[in-house]
């Protein structure tokens, strides 16, 4: 109360409220403390009733001006009092300024909620957020009831929304925009809500909700012969139906994003999603086209010199086989991969591959060549003082196998 008390003696006109008549007939002489006491005062500060010295009694063009400048001037002063620290004493302004805004019309009121509330989220005023948010609510169930809502007006409340983190009201809002551009044929707007909508459902990891988005997307995209959105829409589903664990989905979608990146010679892009969709096909238990589409891409990879995706390749073709008990043909490809380590100076790779190399053996109870793969396993782990004792204990254990 003390800092309260201090306040009383400001002369600073857009700090200092005058005498406060309220609904129930008490005067007060002393400005409210909102940052701080509004918990106590009321729940709510932007459901005060105090007349405001800055509130013009008319509302004409010069005087709206005039409160537009002073409304400028409490945001410049809250957000000093934040930088400084005084973060009640900054919301209190704010406060102060999104009561002020109603006078301004409802989109302004409703961007000045947006920026308020965005700044209340960063600094984790949960409180604050909840308080603009409810008035944001109540905005919107104005104009339901009012019936004469625009675009221009619902993309303002969306986007104040998302300002917020209200991504489920957002969305509601976006699809009304959405739905409104479908009946007006406003194609741009259109693509503009489903490109929001999209992203608002994976940031809920609504991977269902998205694909279909999405999907649309990539069809707009294709009829209008847009390489560059086509390729990133493409881009989008493979991560969706990846994220979704959908792989029957992925794959058409995989095979038009590598015959994009061949067109545009993006290789390491094609050599990712290449091995992307060997593991599709792995999952669908199609051996024999995940076994093709790993080799396809150790081929190109190894012309490109990227030596990199050609062992990420011959690995999971070495894995396919182990999954169908093929250990000779797996052994086969696992020596091929240390080739490539080698050449890539890849040595955790390699001591990682001398250690299936050696798991195989010891399966197969070929003890001596089991231990030779620990050997050069540990060699290179003591390199790196890396998996030492690990390495130690194989080596130990084929050991006493050969006894």
């Amino acid at each position: 109360m003390a800092r309260a008390n201090s306040k009383a003696t400001s002369v600073n006109p857009f700090i200092q409220i005058a005498v406060l008549t309220c609904l129930l007939g008490i005067t007060l002489n002393a400005p409210l403390v909102l940052g701080r006491a509004y918990a106590q005062e009321t729940s709510n500060p932007l459901e005060l009733n105090e007349a405001d010295p800055l509130l013009p009694e008319t509302f004409n063009p010069p005087e709206l001006e005039k409160l537009e400048q002073a409304l400028e001037t409490l945001n410049t002063q809250a957000a000093t009092e934040l930088s400084e620290g005084n973060g009640d004493d900054a919301f209190e302004i704010w406060f102060r300024e999104l009561r002020l805004r109603r006078a301004m019309g409802r989109i302004e009121e409703i961007k000045a909620l947006g920026r308020i509330g965005e700044i209340a989220w960063r600094e984790n005023r949960t409180p604050d957020v909840k308080i603009i948010t409810k008035r944001l609510l109540a905005i919107q169930e104005e104009l339901e009831e009012e019936g004469g809502e625009n675009q221009e007006t619902l993309s303002v409340l969306a986007q104040a929304y998302e300002q917020v983190r209200a991504l489920k009201q957002a969305a509601e809002i976006y699809q009304r925009i959405l739905a409104n551009a479908r009946q007006a044929r406003d194609r741009a707007t259109i693509e503009r809500a489903l490109k929001v909508l999209g992203r608002l459902y994976l940031d809920w990891f609504e991977y269902s909700s998205a694909a279909t988005v999405y999907e649309e997307l990539l069809e707009l995209a294709t009829a209008e012969f847009d390489d560059f959105n086509t390729t990133h829409y493409l881009e989008q589903l493979a991560y969706i139906y990846d994220r979704a664990t959908q792989p029957e989905k992925a794959i058409d979608i995989k095979l038009a994003l590598i015959a994009a990146y061949q067109k545009k010679e993006e290789t390491t892009k094609q050599l990712a999603t290449q091995i992307s969709l060997g593991n599709d096909y792995t999952a669908l238990d199609r051996a024999e086209t995940a076994s093709q589409t790993y080799q396809e891409t150790f081929t190109l990879a190894w012309a490109q010199k990227q030596f990199t995706y050609a062992s990420e390749s011959l690995q999971r073709l070495a894995e396919l086989y182990e999954k169908y008990n093929q250990f000779d043909y797996a052994l086969q490809v696992y020596q091929e991969q240390t080739k490539v380590q080698t050449i890539a100076d890849d040595r955790y790779g390699l001591m990682n591959t001398y250690d299936r190399i050696g798991l195989i053996y010891l399966e197969q109870r070929d003890y001596d060549r089991a231990l030779d793969s620990f050997q050069f396993g540990l060699q290179l782990a003591q390199a790196l003082s890396y998996r030492e004792a690990y390495f130690e204990t194989q080596v130990e254990r084929t050991i006493q196998g050969i006894d």
